[in-house]
């Protein structure tokens, strides 16, 4: 069955509202649509749907809404000075850094404010939580001493989603206490 995809401002679209009555096609099958700031012309023929998917990367992680790249533990295991956050499989954690954040996101430039998202922290998380392209992080407080695993997927601006996911390791230390 054939697909309907609207196309908006965003799209390149001169706006979402048209004139009535203000169609045409022309000999070499262009159209062309008046609108109240314009008109929009194209080849139907010629609209191509992007159709790849974008790789997903973790951009930050914050702990107490600090960066490791600025925190002290970004001497740990799994991170370090010289390696880029998207790079890293696995984070160790103390106790006490047990409230911290993921920042996401696609690689995929066209309508970024259309990309979504699915994370869930193995172990912790029931189910795949779902955001939209404006909420690209994930927010855990009190975590419990353990070992979990992020992984987030996401989606462009079609809807095609990334056959594959980014997964982090995070490992929180129990205090000393309990050790």
């Amino acid at each position: 069955a054939p697909k309907i995809h609207t196309y908006t401002v965003d799209d390149g679209l001169q706006d979402h509202m048209f004139n009535r009555n203000s169609c045409f096609k022309g000999a070499d099958g262009k159209l062309f649509f008046g609108g109240f700031r314009g008109l929009n012309s194209f080849y139907p023929d010629k609209i191509v749907q992007d159709t790849a998917y974008s790789p997903v990367v973790i951009t930050d992680i914050k702990v107490h809404n600090v960066s490791v790249r600025t925190y002290p533990l970004s001497v740990r295991e799994g991170i370090a000075a010289n390696r880029a956050i998207d790079f890293i499989d696995k984070i160790v954690l103390g106790y006490r850094e047990n409230n911290f954040s993921l920042d996401f996101s696609i690689l995929n430039y066209i309508n970024p404010e259309l990309n979504r998202y699915l994370y869930r922290l193995e172990g912790y998380d029931k189910e795949w939580l779902s955001v939209e392209a404006g909420r690209r992080f994930a927010y855990y407080n009190n975590l419990p001493a353990g070992t979990y695993t992020f992984c987030v997927k996401g989606a462009n601006q079609n809807g095609i989603w990334s056959p594959d996911m980014k997964c982090l390791r995070i490992t929180i230390l129990p205090p000393p206490w309990l050790s």
